[in-house]
């Protein structure tokens, strides 16, 4: 099991990383935007919290980070997917990103684009040097706008606030 995988952060705590009040978050869960199939587990008994995974929280604070962009909450945790659950190679390096985690490098930047009506976000790696014209350039060659996220700032934000939590009981 990775890192990213281990169930050890409550649901409060997660909520707190990334600003969202925990009423929130424990809403996504029961409407279904979110579940616990990334390392997370259902408490055993009244007065338990849920523990979810590092995994778990990337994608709560992406899907955060698309709702303050106007983004509705379902959507957004369905184009969060490409990033925590889906991993691609690096062409200019030929290293791997993995699910949940950033291309690496110096100056390196993951980025999450959202083209409208597209329920799949679609992650690039991007540096001072990439042209980012193909961003707006939808499946048909046609020029669309996209909403675009930064992902480094999002994972630094999570983990940053999950940094000094204690694990839940």
């Amino acid at each position: 099991m990775s890192d990213l995988d281990e169930a050890r952060y409550s649901l409060g705590q997660v909520a707190r990383s990334v600003g969202l009040p925990e009423s929130t978050l424990r809403s996504w869960f029961r409407r279904g935007h979110l579940g616990l199939d990334l390392g997370g587990r259902l408490r055993e008994a009244h007065g338990h919290a849920h523990a979810v995974s590092l995994r778990t929280a990337l994608w709560v604070g992406v899907i955060a980070g698309l709702v303050e962009l106007q983004i509705p909450a379902a959507r957004a945790a369905k184009v969060a997917r490409a990033f925590v659950h889906f991993g691609e190679p690096d062409h200019q390096t030929g290293a791997r990103r993995h699910p949940g985690e950033l291309f690496s490098g110096h100056g390196v930047w993951t980025l999450l684009v959202v083209r409208p009506d597209d329920d799949h976000g679609v992650i690039i790696r991007a540096d001072r040097k990439t042209p980012l014209a193909n961003v707006f350039t939808g499946p048909s060659g046609r020029t669309v706008g996209a909403v675009v996220l930064w992902l480094n700032q999002i994972d630094m934000r999570v983990r940053t606030g999950l940094a000094h939590v204690e694990a839940p009981a």
